[in-house]
């Protein structure tokens, strides 16, 4: 628990190395080659990731308990122990009687968890008397993050070039010059992501998780009012860098906020509500315009830092196994 913020913020930052090579790779082919080369490079990473997954990725040792999997468990946490360098506990005070299996000594101390299979039973626990508020709650960010910042960011190459934004080296005017500037942008989400894992375990992470989603919220805003090409681009790569802070602080919340039960129902759940969100905010741009858009997802992400306040802080805290 001591670490978990910082382990869940480096494991989010992934994301960012995949949208700079995005923006890198659309740089580099779509000039040149077009976007079919583009669309199907960026379909090999997907491909690669599918594999390592199921080759190299174990399922969690907890969901095994759940399914009664017990020898699978106990052979994960002992690769969990060999790679730390530590002996596995293997042996519990006392004797075991004969024919009795040999249960890893860590695993005896995780308590008993049942997963129901019933999706309504699920989503029962997810609206019951003791989470329902923090679901409603969590609901209301993810639905403004995924509405601003997804409807937003896939506009920003858009407006860039509306407002003949350059923060290139190419020949202005160019193609190059706009992926360049689009590279830029991307690339601002790099500080959000140092600062998400130096500060998630250092400072309260409703309050940074807020103050994260005003600041973009207010970098849209004044790109809205702002006249100045340069300003603009600043206050883009000021709003991504924000919204990443605020994205990995999201994913943290939203797994230490609900009991290992449901743990991976909610965080489907909710995603699910923001990608209607973002599809929404898609087709907003699409009527509205992006620019008249700026100031509604402005105002979806201060919402969001809003209902940010009524979570609980669990920092630190062991979380809940039922």
């Amino acid at each position: 628990a001591e670490w978990r913020g910082t382990a869940v913020a480096v494991v989010a930052s992934a994301w960012m190395v995949g949208s700079i090579v995005v923006a890198g790779t659309a740089w580099a082919v779509i000039p040149t080659l077009g976007w079919r080369w583009f669309a199907a490079l960026c379909a090999v990473p997907p491909a690669v990731a599918v594999v390592l997954v199921l080759s190299c990725v174990h399922e969690s040792h907890r969901f095994l308990l759940a399914k009664g999997r017990t020898e699978e468990a106990a052979k994960v946490m002992e690769g969990i122990y060999r790679f730390n360098g530590k002996p596995l506990p293997v042996k519990d005070e006392g004797s075991h009687e004969d024919g009795e299996q040999e249960i890893p000594l860590v695993l005896r101390r995780i308590p008993a968890v049942e997963a129901s299979e019933s999706i309504f039973a699920k989503f029962q626990d997810l609206f019951s008397t003791r989470l329902r508020v923090r679901t409603g709650l969590l609901g209301v960010v993810w639905v403004g993050i995924c509405y601003g910042w997804y409807g937003l960011n896939t506009w920003i190459p858009t407006i860039l070039k509306d407002r003949h934004v350059e923060l290139c080296f190419a020949k202005s005017g160019s193609d190059s010059c706009l992926y360049q500037s689009a590279l830029l942008v991307a690339l601002a989400s790099l500080p959000g992501n140092l600062l998400s894992v130096y500060l998630a375990d250092r400072v309260d992470r409703n309050l940074l998780m807020a103050g994260s989603l005003l600041i973009s919220g207010a970098a849209a805003l004044s790109a809205y009012y702002s006249v100045d090409p340069v300003g603009t681009g600043v206050l883009f790569c000021l709003f991504n860098a924000a919204s990443t802070l605020a994205w990995n602080i999201l994913d943290l919340l939203s797994t230490e906020m609900f009991p290992t039960t449901i743990r991976g129902f909610v965080m489907g759940f909710l995603s699910s509500l923001g990608r209607v969100a973002s599809s929404i905010a898609q087709v907003q741009f699409s009527v509205l315009g992006p620019e008249t858009s700026l100031p509604i997802c402005a105002t979806a992400l201060a919402i969001a830092a809003f209902a940010t306040f009524g979570l609980p802080n669990l920092a630190k805290v062991r979380l809940a196994d039922i």
